[in-house]
């Protein structure tokens, strides 16, 4: 396996992708990457796998590119949105504070008005 030039490790895929290991472990995390082979613990990608991937990627203008992506709903975006905190209905999800003074912030979290 390790002399066969097919056979990529994930560092040599990257490179030849033009794009960054990281960027190529969140793809393939999410299934958005190219096929890949495991081999024990060890991540393998065939040059072909590389090559259909990239072609699959192909566009002709940005605007064809732009209508035809999906939306981002991968493990990324859930991330994201978690990492967010709770939505709150009306705004940011930013609080602002009032400068009512010490006694009305009780009250306020009592659920009374001052």
């Amino acid at each position: 396996m390790a002399g066969d030039a097919n056979y990529l490790t994930p560092l040599e895929a990257a490179r030849y992708l033009g794009l960054s290991t990281r960027t190529l472990s969140r793809y393939r995390s999410a299934g958005e990457g190219p096929a890949f082979h495991l081999f024990g613990a060890r991540v393998r990608y065939l040059r072909a796998d590389l090559d259909g991937w990239a072609a699959a990627r192909r566009w002709t203008s940005t605007a064809e590119a732009g209508t035809a992506r999906k939306p981002d709903t991968g493990s990324a975006a859930k991330r994201r949105r978690a990492d967010a905190g709770p939505r709150r209905a009306g705004g940011s999800g930013r609080r602002k504070a009032k400068a009512a003074g010490p006694r009305a912030a009780v009250l306020r979290v009592r659920g009374e008005t001052p």
